[in-house]
């Protein structure tokens, strides 16, 4: 395996235990129980809050690099900068990926005990998928290019609109809207929903790493 691929393969590694550390673990935990407890009242809520995890560990990630100075470790490091930034997308993409694969597991076993709670269904899957890709798609650049303390906020408020239309578009794909039609809600358009997402990462990985190239310490 090249170098370069390991040291890529270390900073996901290392992404995923400083979000595991963090003060982020538990609302993250929280949040997708909560997740479950509204998908079982067939509230779009659901899915906002299986957004979360992803918008901490991009908010966490990026205030850990800045408070202990990592992007200057990183660069001494035998990588190149684009590495680094695919890292990081690859580290936001298993966040997310994790996040759904632990909500359907406990929406399951709780399903089977009883419990008022609800396992992600496809449609929810894949706009969860979706409004994760669009958060971290667009929170990105701007942190790679202006650093944590700068973007905070921008995060933030990308998370709160993406979440809530996607919260807002899970609404009108429910069967029993008017608006929705049987095309809507095939595997055509759910698969369609899935390549609009991952080729939003890939866009905005390119402008990461040519925003990053140019970026000085």
């Amino acid at each position: 395996i090249p170098q370069g691929r390991i040291i890529v393969y270390t900073l996901v590694y290392k992404d995923v235990l400083a979000i595991l550390k963090s003060k982020a673990t538990v609302p993250s935990l929280i949040c997708i129980g909560a997740a479950l407890v509204a998908m079982h009242g067939s509230s779009p809520v659901g899915i906002f809050l299986l957004c979360m995890p992803t918008y901490y560990f991009v908010a966490y990630s990026g205030m850990y690099d800045y408070k202990y100075a990592q992007e200057r470790f990183y660069l001494s490091l035998p990588v190149s900068r684009s590495e680094w930034v695919l890292s990081r997308y690859l580290s936001c993409l298993l966040v997310a990926f994790a996040t759904l694969l632990l909500a359907f597991a406990a929406g399951s076993a709780g399903s089977f005990l009883g419990l008022p709670v609800r396992a992600p269904e496809a449609v929810d899957t894949v706009l969860a998928i979706f409004a994760s890709c669009l958060t971290t798609g667009i929170s990105l650049p701007f942190q790679f290019r202006l650093g944590y303390d700068k973007t905070r906020w921008i995060n933030f408020i990308v998370m709160i609109v993406n979440s809530a239309a996607v919260s807002a578009a899970r609404e009108m794909m429910r069967p029993e809207n008017s608006i929705v039609t049987e095309r809507v809600t095939s595997l055509i358009m759910l698969s369609s929903i899935v390549a609009i997402a991952l080729a939003v990462q890939a866009v905005s990985f390119a402008v990461s790493c040519a925003l990053f190239a140019h970026r000085e310490f």
